[in-house]
Order: C-alpha cells, then sequence, then structure tokens
C-alpha cells in the first residue's frame, strides 16, 4: 500500500460518513425534524461516525505500516510495542525476569529482520472514544495530540459521548437544534484533521524511529 492508495481509501472512507451526516442534518431540518425523537437519534449516528472512522482510520495506518515491512529497529517505539505484545502477550503476567529476558533476546534477534505489525483489533479502546480513549489511540499509531484536539476534550466527553451514553441507555435527555449542530461541527472537524494527521505521518516517514 502506497501513501496515495492510503489516501485514496480515507477519502472514501470519509466521504461515505461525511454525505450521511448531511443527509442526516436533512431529515432533521425538514419534516418537523427537529422534534426530541429525531434529534436524540442523530445525536448517536454523529458519535458512531467519531468512532468508527478513528478506528478504521488507524487501522488503515497501521496496515500502511505494515506494507513497509521494515526491520524492527526502524520502526517507532509504538509500533515496537505492538509488535511485543503480540509476541510476548501470554507472558506477560510473568512476575520474574524470564519475560523481560526473552524480550531482550528478541530484540537483539530481530532488530534488523522485518517484522509484522498486527493491524486489526489491536486497538485500545474501552468502552466509549472518550478523549482518554482518544489520546490512547493517538500513542497507538503515533501521531502528536494536537492542542486543538486537547481544548475539545470537555465538549468530547460531555457533549459527545456522554450525551451519546444517556441516550443509549433510555435516558431522557432534551437536545436542541442548535447542540445538534455544534456537535456536527465537532465531529465532522476532529475526524477531518485526524485524517490529515495520519496521512501527513504516512507522507513524512512519521512510522520510523
Amino acid at each position: 500500500m502506497s501513501s496515495f492508495q492510503l489516501n485514496e481509501v480515507l477519502n472514501a472512507e470519509i466521504a461515505w460518513r461525511k454525505k450521511e451526516i448531511i443527509s442526516v442534518r436533512k431529515a432533521v431540518e425538514g419534516g418537523g425534524g427537529r422534534s426530541g425523537p429525531i434529534l436524540r437519534a442523530s445525536m448517536l449516528i454523529l458519535y458512531a461516525h467519531w468512532e468508527g472512522f478513528i478506528k478504521k482510520c488507524s487501522e488503515m495506518y497501521l496496515c500502511y505500516v505494515q506494507c513497509k515491512r521494515l526491520p524492527l529497529s526502524e520502526l517507532g517505539a509504538n509500533f515496537q510495542a505492538l509488535v511485543y505484545r503480540q509476541t510476548f502477550s501470554s507472558g506477560l503476567s510473568d512476575k520474574g525476569v524470564s519475560q523481560w529476558v526473552r524480550m531482550a533476546e528478541h530484540f537483539r534477534q530481530c532488530s534488523n529482520k522485518r517484522v509484522n505489525i498486527p493491524w486489526q483489533g489491536v486497538l485500545d479502546v474501552h468502552g466509549n472514544l472518550s478523549s482518554v480513549e482518544f489520546f490512547k489511540v493517538c500513542q497507538l499509531v503515533g501521531i502528536n495530540y494536537r492542542d486543538d484536539w486537547k481544548s475539545k476534550e470537555l465538549k468530547i466527553d460531555g457533549a459527545l459521548v456522554g450525551v451519546r451514553n444517556s441516550i443509549a441507555h433510555g435516558e431522557f435527555c432534551k437536545i436542541e437544534y442548535e447542540d445538534y449542530l455544534e456537535v456536527e461541527g465537532l465531529v465532522v472537524d476532529l475526524i477531518s484533521s485526524f485524517k490529515n494527521e495520519i496521512e501527513n505521518s504516512a507522507i513524512m516517514g512519521g512510522y520510523r524511529a
């Protein structure tokens, strides 16, 4: 997979999501759609695109790096950690030094060998994609957690994730049309900027040590 092919995949992934977000907003705006039930259902869809795109985009980037088949020593620390977790997951509960010896020996033997990077089902997302979990995803794929993302943490955890949880758990949550528009803008901005960071990292070789 080339950086151009990665870009094509991510463009297609974000395009259908943005198209659906626009369709949902039209449904909200038309035919009395500004009523509570439709707004609440629409908030769930916005959250789904937030979590869905971040996970898909991250997996495609991991797949892109895997296709490079780089030696272990040339990979960034986050990718080395993924390789180690896959290789030594069965022994990480050991209380002795044996697991660390095994890891050191593995690095010594494999530092100049091409390695496989796990990319499917490896995202450390526990529960909903809160700002804390989003930060973990950024660490895992090795991109900087931007200042503008940090400034949006309260909105991510409250207006997006918190409202989603209330609705999904059957609680009454009054949503105003203006609230919906704010969250829509938040989601579109976050997934677009995350996509840009992933693409820039692919082009600039941010996955390298």
